[in-house]
This record gives C-alpha cells, structure tokens and sequence, in this order.
C-alpha cells in the first residue's frame, strides 16, 4: 500500500490488484485481472474512529478534512495512525487484508 500526502493536506491511498486467476504475466506490466469488475473494501482505523470505504479502482483519496477528523481521533486515544486495510473482492470470495499505519 502506498501512500502520498497532497500539497493540500489530503493523503492517497494506492495499491496494486491482485490477480488470483491469471499469473501469465506476458507483458510485465500488470497480471490479468479474473473478475468482471474491481471491487476493494478500504478499512481505515483512527484512534476509536473505523470507517468502511468501497472503491472500484486500486486507489482511494481522502480529503484534508476527512484526515484532520481521522487525525482528531487518533490524537484522542495518543496514537497518532492511521491503520489502513485493503480487501478485494471478487467471484471466489475475498482476499486476505493488505495492511499499513501510516503516520498521521
């Protein structure tokens, strides 16, 4: 999971899909993916703050306002993280978690 903090304040969230279908990796830029359409669940955990996101794309931008609240909560409880994780979805169920704190 990467992460890059906007010149505004904002953060963005990105990942690579997985495929668990096609592993011809013939043109060494991406693997096929196996389902008609992408789906992730994003999870983000903020201090008492959880919160669910659903994106169709492998990325997910949070505004400055929504970090200054994720931010808020975490400094609430004296941790400022943010735990974020990532579940794909697809035909066969749903993958394990990708999981990363970033610093908030």
């Amino acid at each position: 999971i990467g992460s890059e903090w906007q010149a505004d304040g904002g953060l963005r969230l990105h990942w690579m899909r997985r495929s668990r279908g096609g592993f011809s990796w013939a043109d060494g830029r991406d693997a096929p993916l196996d389902t008609p359409d992408e789906r992730y669940t994003v999870r983000l955990s903020a201090g008492a703050m959880q919160q669910n996101v659903t994106v169709t794309v492998a990325e997910l931008a949070l505004s400055a306002a929504e970090v200054a609240v994720l931010r808020a909560s975490a400094l609430a409880t004296g941790a400022a993280e943010l735990m974020v994780q990532i579940v794909q979805h697809g035909p066969r169920g749903d993958s394990l978690p990708m999981a990363r704190t970033i610093d908030l």
